[in-house]
Formats: C-alpha cells, structure tokens, sequence
C-alpha cells in the first residue's frame, strides 16, 4: 500500500488512537513519536510471499451479568461497548493497531481482516 506523507501521518494518528483506547495493561510498548509500519519483503525463508506462520488478530469481550441485560434489552452499540469497557474488552481493530505498531503485520494484511483503519 503506497501512502504519501500526510495519508501516512493520518494514519498513524488513527493507529494511535486504537490503541489508546486498547485496556492499558494490554497496550504495547512502542514509542509512540516514532515508530514504523512494515511491508512485508520475501525472502527463501517464506517462500517470498513476506510472512511465515500466522498470526490472530483477536476480539476479546467478557460476558458479564450487566452486558447480558443491556444485551436482553436490545441497547445501543455504544451502551454496549461502554459496559464492555468495563471489563477490559480487546475490539480488533485495537489488536490489529497493536500488531501493526510491534512489526509483527503489515497495513495490508490488517485491512484485509478488519477493513480500513
């Protein structure tokens, strides 16, 4: 994914806003004034495709007695998340920002699970 220098600047300001909003004890540690978004580059390693192995991108909700009544009442998406965040819930856009900003994926392979950022 080419991005010139304001797309990429957006982008990172939207990666750092996930992950802001990721539990703490969750965050990554990164420096949040410079860091990098890889691309993946082949080698004979992983067949030159750029990855070997996989790696999850996760969501992570618990199921508390107070989410399961909004949830029984039919509420909003925010109430929902708002009580989700409670419990320290893990959405995967969060997760995937986590993994973009630790190398350990690439923009394009986040937005072909999650979408756009």
């Amino acid at each position: 994914i080419e991005l010139d220098a304001k797309q990429l600047k957006i982008l990172k300001e939207k990666i750092l806003s996930y992950i802001m909003q990721m539990p703490e004890h969750l965050r990554p540690a990164f420096d949040q004034n410079a860091f990098t978004l890889f691309q993946p580059a082949g080698c004979n390693q992983c067949n030159a495709i750029g990855y070997k192995g996989r790696i999850g991108i996760f969501e992570i909700v618990f199921m508390s007695e107070p989410l399961k009544v909004l949830i029984r009442q039919k509420a909003t998406r925010a109430q929902l998340i708002e009580e989700a965040r409670k419990n320290h819930a893990l959405f995967f856009k969060e997760d995937a920002a986590a993994k973009l900003v630790q190398g350990l994926t690439s923009l394009g392979e986040v937005e072909e699970v999650v979408g756009s950022l």
